[in-house]
């Protein structure tokens, strides 16, 4: 273009020469052709120059796509493991919490429940409830162990039908359960043990063979003079189980006496 600027002020110099002298006294017209080649000489550069750019912003272009779905890609298999991460995660979870025998949440699971260490809402009273089977010693050494382990399913299943978003049931090892009640009174907590007497009755009533006994004592929040811990609500549900277990033992062994009379 420096080539063309400077060619074309020495032909414009001899225009101004033809207009004095006329074009046969000039070199006008080998100056024209000259001129008109240089042109398209730079026409030609021009158009290659711009090819050559196009060109590199294509691949530019191309580069940048490739970038994009790489990014994209990356992402999307990043998400992928991450929910496949926080799925295992889940199903790890449950299984750390999870009684396979019963299908019941575990002792960890009860324990972490139990093992809260700050009192309970005095403005949310909690009902916590014991459980132990009565018998099972006996089923074992009478039937067999496998006889026993169906024992504590059957238990199991009929407690775990009363569970809910308010009422947590859950195995807190060997043969003895607890359940947790949130938000409720004496007659919700009656109400639900009473639910759990007439799911045990109806099951040992089709399983005169092996009928299920068992022994429960609970405990409100309400009931203390200072909101107590659920370590302490447990403390005195364990004993009032105990109670009604000496009680079921007596009558149990009193039922014999009175027939033999």
């Amino acid at each position: 273009m420096t080539e063309l600027a400077g060619y074309f002020d020495e032909l414009r110099t001899e225009i101004a020469r033809v207009r004095e002298v006329g074009y046969e006294n000039t070199d006008i017209i080998a100056m024209s052709e000259e001129f008109f080649g240089i042109c398209d000489d730079a026409t030609r550069l021009a158009e290659d120059y711009s090819q050559e750019k196009a060109t590199a912003l294509n691949r530019l272009e191309g580069l940048v796509i490739i970038n994009i779905v790489g990014l994209v890609t990356t992402f999307a298999v990043e998400l992928a493991r991450a929910v496949r991460t926080a799925a295992l995660n889940r199903e790890l979870q449950n299984k750390v919490y999870l009684d396979e025998a019963t299908g019941l949440p575990n002792k960890n699971k009860c324990e972490e429940i139990l093992g809260q260490g700050h009192p309970v809402s005095a403005e949310e009273p909690v009902a916590l409830c014991v459980f132990d089977l009565n018998n099972l010693h006996t089923v074992n050494n009478r039937f067999g162990h496998e006889k026993g382990d169906e024992y504590i399913r059957a238990f199991a299943h009929q407690l775990g039908r009363v569970a809910s978003e308010t009422c947590f049931v859950g195995r807190d090892g060997g043969d003895e359960f607890i359940a947790v009640l949130w938000d409720a009174d004496r007659a919700a907590v009656e109400s639900c043990l009473t639910r759990i007497c007439v799911n045990v009755n109806e099951y040992s009533e089709a399983h005169p063979d092996m009928p299920i006994s068992y022994a429960v004592g609970y405990a409100l929040s309400s009931d203390f003079d200072e909101p107590p811990t659920m370590r302490e609500l447990f403390s005195r549900a364990d004993k009032n189980m105990y109670i009604d277990k000496n009680r079921v033992k007596t009558a149990e062994t009193a039922g014999p006496q009175r027939e033999d009379r």
